[in-house]
């Protein structure tokens, strides 16, 4: 806490710390920060040295990260094409992406970092599903929502309609659209397409805006000829 601005001691400001370090790709003897810990003149890069030697991208958004958890705030860096952000949880539960320059659909979690619903596969490498995953479980409906997707599992027959049942009930629930996609027929697509058009109305606000990545885990008409494209091959099971 001691090598933070005083100007950042706030919930809603602590996540900018990332702007007390310099940019520097090399340090004052010229050594590059590629070079690893001899841009430090081999020395840890602790929080001071890393304010007194600045760094990139990486110091910059893990000095962010490192400020916020020790105030107690929820952060982490990301990884962005040839980039390392940072988000972190402002207050009221909006998260926030610091030093960045790819937005969250280009946000993805670094290695070895927890990641949430880490079961969903590729989804789950996003960044923002970590602020979906929260308002999933922060919602009322959340435990019904899982209650119905459950029994979907031991009711075989009538899953396709308790998992749009447990979606409408709780749209960020992914794990809902990813077992949704496992049972789903492309005969079942045409009547039930109003009533995933209608999840996804109620998900579109968020870090996916406009439901851009969510859409990864919902069925998508692939024809209009919807007896045709059952019969559709593409390699797939």
């Amino acid at each position: 806490r001691a090598n933070v601005s005083q100007e950042f001691r706030k919930p809603d400001a602590i996540g900018e710390t990332t702007k007390m370090v310099k940019y520097k790709p090399f340090n004052d003897k010229g050594v590059s920060v590629q070079d690893g810990l001899r841009f430090y003149d081999d020395q840890r890069a602790t929080m001071p040295r890393i304010l007194d030697y600045g760094g990139v991208c990486g110091a910059v958004s893990k000095f962010g990260a490192s400020c916020c958890q020790a105030f107690g705030v929820a952060a982490m860096p990301v990884g962005q094409p040839g980039h390392c952000a940072m988000i972190w949880r402002a207050p009221g539960g909006r998260w926030r992406l610091e030093n960045d320059c790819g937005g969250w659909n280009q946000s993805r979690m670094h290695d070895k970092i927890q990641r949430t619903w880490r079961h969903l596969g590729p989804i789950a490498e996003y960044a923002g599903i970590i602020p979906v995953a929260e308002r999933a479980m922060a919602s009322s409906n959340y435990s019904c929502s899982e209650g119905k997707r459950l029994a979907a599992k031991l009711l075989p027959d009538a899953a396709v309609e308790l998992l749009i049942e447990a979606a409408l009930l709780c749209p960020d629930n992914l794990c809902v659209w990813s077992d949704l996609l496992s049972v789903i027929r492309p005969a079942d697509a045409g009547s039930l397409l109003p009533r995933v058009e209608a999840v996804e109305a109620l998900a579109e606000n968020g870090p996916w805006q406009g439901g851009r990545e969510l859409s990864l885990s919902r069925p998508v008409r692939a024809s209009a000829d919807m007896e045709r494209a059952a019969h559709v091959v593409d390699g797939t099971d």
